[in-house]
């Protein structure tokens, strides 16, 4: 059997359109002429055809450039015995006239983000057209092949709509693919690769574009393919290995020099990201590459270690400057964080493609001016402006033709690059095409303006550099001082206009350090800190309502352990807790976590605390068992602007949440869900970011997917798994066997294969701690402490009820100091806290001081029972380690002269 697959010609007025591969079908301005989107699903078909033994052909008639006429002729010479056609709303009513002209009978196929065709009438009304696939369609044209070679009937094809001798047939939607590994790479071999162009930041050609995964969680109104193509909400991922091997491959033996990402939302998954990262280095594939991203999923850490991965351009969907807007499409996305991150990518050498669209709900001439203000004072290498498009079979289609907004119906002004279909409540169309002129012409104005003060800036650093090497100490002093008093211009520019100081090193450091440099200097220094910690943890009482069953402080399981008397009622004082966050907030610090052995919200001034928290503009993240929040206090903690909620649950059922909390009842645990539906129904600007916590123990390890359930049910955003940090004689006994670890795993597997509807974080650090040689005495981290230094010293804090400083999560039988004997200031460089920095730092794991660390007095290394810092220690080894012999060197004596 022949198939051949098929991108239409689509020319209109001597401008070429673009359409397979591309989320935004449309007629090419001039200025786009060498712009080319690789058609994806095509290719994917057509390899896994080829696979399965079809003879196949694809065919790109806008790569080509192939006359109707010529492309007629084509089709005539291969004779297929099925043609299938990729088609879009714009194109739709061309395609169908080029597919009319065709002679011969030939059995065609229609599919792609277009919701016409899926229209019983549409197969009425077009004859000519025999089947069409509804959404992701590689397995749908498979299953057919075979049906149509085996003469088998087709009423079983999932996301087939077809003709028969009764009428037209609706089949089912077929499911999404759950491992996509299990799809062969793309087909590319045959086609005019050359011309695939999607080079953002000015990658290298010829560049390649691919896919590391499909879906996109999040649910903008507009956005086509998520809705169309993906069964809504839909995510899922190829594996890193899989990932890295094609683009190996397509830099090897398909000659390419850079590699575009072109997913519907790239950097999903900080874990993945960083492993992903990893790997490229791992195989020293230095190749550059880009991505399509949201701003609001990347950190700090994420970016470094991508730039230090090759990461050379990014595109940030932004597209609008104007909060309510964002909010009005259910983007989910807080644009303050938004602008720091771009600001962050900026200063890393990353060059940042921004998008906008005028005509989302609520826009006005108010809103359009401030997104074109945005984007300038962005400055990004560049930038597109589109008049927003409510495709047919979207929400926000859907909700225009209710309200009568909707103002053409013609599919082929359905473009977004020069006319409007739609109105707002305060603008028509020719304004949305108006704003889209003003902007496109703001922002070249701009970059004409730039360009002059650009150059300028290239002679100032000449002029600064040659001073700069004049002497060896003055060399130093001035690169101290820059550091010490944030005179970060100079060299910030360095990074994104030249490579003038990269042949000593001293640039690039600047790039990789600039927003850690810091910390870096005090673990440079050796036991110094120059800023605060990064994160805090305050336990402000040690009062609990709950005794889950595995609690170092509360369980039954503990005897004569469990705290009692005067320890289990300790709580921080509300106006010793304020002044030191003030500390905290004038050394520097983001983020308090507010958890511990005991309730937050037993705490009485709990809500006054994080008041004054977010007014000093600290991060706030709460640990709770949620039994205490009432209806009021969801709605208070949404008010303040809580950053994210970690919950603890350790169960997927009723019966379970009764058997690991002996004091609780199934009532409580339905109680927790209800609480949960209504704080992530109320939530604004999604925050607080929920996340359901589960301590995984051998009563509860059954029912990790029920646990998965539970937070896809409440509406919650993440769930994670950890394992038990056991006590001997009494804890562990609930330590997973052998078997139950191997069970525990088999459900990661199951979760990681599938969309789960909500994310499931750090699952591979949790099945990493699962397969660790040292599981079966619950030492879970054996296999990777000892492969780097602790830093945890610079860079979090934890506040114990009764005032004690600790360095680390678990290091409270080693204070550092005591709020009530000193101030934080004076506790966070003391001799004891440099003390601590120094021995994490150097010393041997073998060394009795780390028996102190952790619940556990009989093991020998208490890091082994489960480091909580794992993730900020890999971060910063990473930086560390990438330091050159000449960059630590230099650092160090920047170090010595900062402190003194």
């Amino acid at each position: 059997m022949k198939i051949v697959l098929v991108n239409l010609p689509w020319k209109k007025g001597g401008n070429w359109g673009v359409r397979a591969g591309s989320r935004w079908p449309h007629i090419k301005t001039v200025q786009e002429e060498s712009y080319l989107p690789f058609p994806f699903f095509l290719a994917y078909a057509a390899a896994l055809l080829k696979r399965e033994s079809f003879q196949v052909r694809l065919i790109d008639a806008i790569a080509d450039k192939l006359s109707v006429p010529a492309f007629h002729t084509i089709v005539e010479q291969e004779k297929p015995d099925l043609l299938v056609v990729e088609t879009s709303t714009p194109s739709l009513i061309n395609d169908l006239e080029v597919l009319r002209g065709l002679s011969g009978d030939i059995s065609i196929a229609l599919c792609g983000p277009d919701a016409n065709i899926r229209e019983a009438g549409f197969l009425k009304k077009n004859v000519f057209i025999d089947y069409v696939f509804a959404g992701e369609y590689e397995l749908t044209l498979l299953e057919l092949a075979r049906a149509l070679c085996e003469n088998k009937p087709l009423q079983d094809i999932t996301g087939l709509i077809y003709r028969d001798r009764e009428g037209i047939r609706t089949n089912p939607g077929r499911s999404m693919i759950a491992d996509l590994d299990t799809l062969p790479w793309p087909l590319r071999e045959g086609l005019p690769m050359g011309k695939y162009n999607d080079t953002p930041g000015g990658i290298p050609s010829p560049s390649a574009q691919m896919w590391a995964s499909r879906g996109c969680p999040y649910q903008c109104l507009f956005c086509l393919w998520p809705q169309l193509m993906y069964q809504k909400g839909r995510y899922r991922v190829r594996s890193v290995r899989d990932v890295v091997d094609e683009m190996e491959h397509l830099v090897t033996r398909g000659g390419v020099k850079s590699i575009y990402f072109d997913d519907d939302t790239f950097n999903i998954g900080k874990l993945r990201m960083l492993e992903f990262a990893r790997e490229i280095k791992a195989r020293k594939l230095d190749i550059p590459w880009a991505v399509m991203a949201r701003a609001d999923l990347m950190d700090e850490q994420v970016l470094v270690s991508l730039r230090e991965a090759g990461l050379c351009a990014v595109k940030y969907g932004v597209e609008s400057a104007e909060q309510s807007l964002v909010d009005n499409i259910n983007k989910n996305m807080q644009l303050e964080r938004v602008e720091r991150i771009i600001k962050f990518t900026n200063s890393l050498g990353i060059k940042t493609h921004l998008t906008f669209t005028f005509g989302l709900p609520g826009e006005t001439w108010e809103s359009i001016k401030k997104t074109i203000e945005f984007a300038v004072r962005m400055d990004p290498d560049s930038v597109q402006f589109s008049i927003t498009t409510a495709f047919p079979g979207t929400q926000y289609f859907r909700n225009l033709e209710e309200k009568g907004y909707i103002l053409s119906h013609d599919l082929a002004d359905y473009d977004g690059n020069s006319k409007g279909v739609l109105r707002t409540d305060s603008l028509g169309p020719r304004d949305l095409e108006k704003a889209k002129r003003i902007a496109d012409k703001a922002f070249r104005m701009h970059v004409l303006r730039t360009r002059h003060n650009r150059m300028q800036l290239r002679d100032y650093i000449g002029k600064a550099w040659k001073k700069f090497v004049n002497s060896r100490r003055v060399f130093f002093s001035q690169l101290a001082l820059l550091i010490d008093s944030k005179l970060s211009f100079t060299i910030t520019n360095l990074a994104k206009t030249g490579d003038l100081l990269k042949s000593k090193g001293v640039g690039q450091t600047y790039i990789r350090i600039k927003h850690n440099y810091k910390a870096i200097l005090g673990v440079c220094n050796g036991s110094y800190a120059f800023k605060g910690p990064q994160c805090v943890q305050i336990d402000l009482t040690s009062k609990c309502n709950n005794n889950c069953i595995g609690c170092w402080c509360n369980s039954p399981l503990l005897g004569d352990k469990v705290y009692k008397g005067i320890r289990k009622y300790q709580t921080l004082p509300t106006e010793l807790v304020k002044g030191f966050i003030d500390d905290l907030a004038g050394m520097g610090t983001r983020e308090i976590y507010f958890s511990g052995g005991g309730e937050p919200f037993m705490h009485s001034n709990i809500l006054d605390i994080l008041e004054y928290a977010r007014l000093r503009e600290l991060d706030c993240t709460v640990h709770t068992n949620f039994t205490l929040v009432n209806e009021k206090v969801v709605r208070r903690l949404i008010d303040l602007g809580v950053s994210n909620l970690t919950v603890s649950v350790w169960a997927g059922s009723p019966e379970t949440y009764v058997a690991t909390h002996p004091n609780k009842n199934e009532p409580d645990y339905h109680r927790i869900h209800d609480m949960l539906c209504m704080l992530n129904s109320l939530k604004k600007n999604s925050k607080p970011y929920v996340k359901i916590y589960n301590v995984i123990l051998n009563v509860n390890y059954g029912e990790l997917e029920r646990m998965v359930e539970f937070a896809r049910g409440t509406g919650s955003d993440a769930v994670e798994f950890t394992v038990i940090d056991t006590i001997p004689d009494a804890t562990d006994k609930l330590l997973l066997s052998g078997k139950e670890r191997d069970a525990a795993l088999e459900q990661c597997g199951k979760i990681r294969a599938r969309d789960n509807g909500v994310q499931v974080v750090n699952l591979e650090h949790f099945m990493r701690r699962l397969s660790d040689l040292g599981s079966d005495c619950a030492q879970y981290d054996s296999s990777i402490i000892e492969t780097m230094p602790c830093y945890i010293g610079w860079l979090f804090a934890r506040i114990m009820p009764d005032g004690d400083v600790n360095s680390c999560l678990k290091s409270h039988r080693i204070p550092v100091g005591n709020l009530y004997e000193s101030s934080f200031r004076q506790i966070w460089n003391s001799g004891r806290q440099r003390h601590f920095r120094r021995m994490t730092l150097q010393a041997k794991k073998s060394d009795p001081f780390f028996a102190l660390i952790g619940n556990d007095p009989d093991c020998k290394i208490g890091c082994y029972k489960g480091c909580d810092d794992i993730g900020r220690n890999l971060h910063m080894h990473n930086l560390i380690s990438s330091l050159s012999p000449f960059e630590r060197g230099l650092l160090k004596a920047v170090s010595k002269i900062k402190k003194i």
